[in-house]
């Protein structure tokens, strides 16, 4: 999927029954995915039946051993699932599927899989500090970027609010439309080549 392609994706209903959460990227240390696995205990704690779906490649070892040690300790094992690496193309009804993407990683730079997973009206929870995400998201409008202490508790706030999640995920596609499609960067492109003609 491109986000240039948000005409044609389907959007689903976001229901708080059976929560699928979403990390897609790869499986790195600097990803930070133990604060999204940690935000699994909160949830369950607070009786939201939710699942993690953890989409990418691993490129260390060590800590995808680290992770799966963690789910066991934390007793998540059926709460959790490592997919692995998919193609790009199914990585859209992941995004369709999911009522949250969760990426807690420490820096991103401009961050694909942000505004592809709005273009299908998922909301995404990013770390402040963490850059491109910054960027992106409209804390509170289309998805949240918050400090790392209150990740779980933000995760826990809009996926006890249904309301609340649904206004997020209809904000996250407008957003997208408005700032990230190919019309409008086209449209922005455009004007910064008008504004710099040498043949006025």
């Amino acid at each position: 999927m491109k986000i240039t392609d948000i005409e044609t994706i389907y959007i689903k209903e976001k229901k708080i029954e059976n929560i699928k959460l979403l990390y897609v990227g790869r499986i790195s240390r600097l990803k930070q995915i133990e604060v999204a696995i940690n935000s699994m205990v909160v949830l369950k704690s607070n009786n939201i039946e939710c699942r993690l779906n953890i989409v990418g490649p691993i490129s260390d070892l060590t800590y995808y051993d680290e992770l799966k040690n963690l789910v066991i300790k934390l007793d998540l094992i059926d709460n959790v699932n490592f997919i692995g690496s998919v193609k790009q193309e199914q990585l859209v009804s992941f995004y369709q599927d999911a009522d949250v993407v969760l990426l807690p990683s420490k820096h991103e730079s401009f961050g694909m899989v942000i505004t592809e997973a709005m273009a299908c009206g998922t909301p995404a929870i990013s770390l402040v500090g963490s850059g491109g995400p910054e960027e992106i998201i409209e804390n509170g409008f289309d998805g949240f970027v918050v400090p790392r202490e209150n990740y779980r508790d933000t995760v826990l706030k809009l996926l006890s609010d249904e309301s609340l999640l649904g206004e997020l995920s209809k904000n996250a596609l407008v957003s997208v439309e408005n700032k990230w499609s190919q019309n409008r960067t086209s449209e922005i492109l455009l004007g910064l080549i008008n504004e710099n003609s040498f043949y006025d």
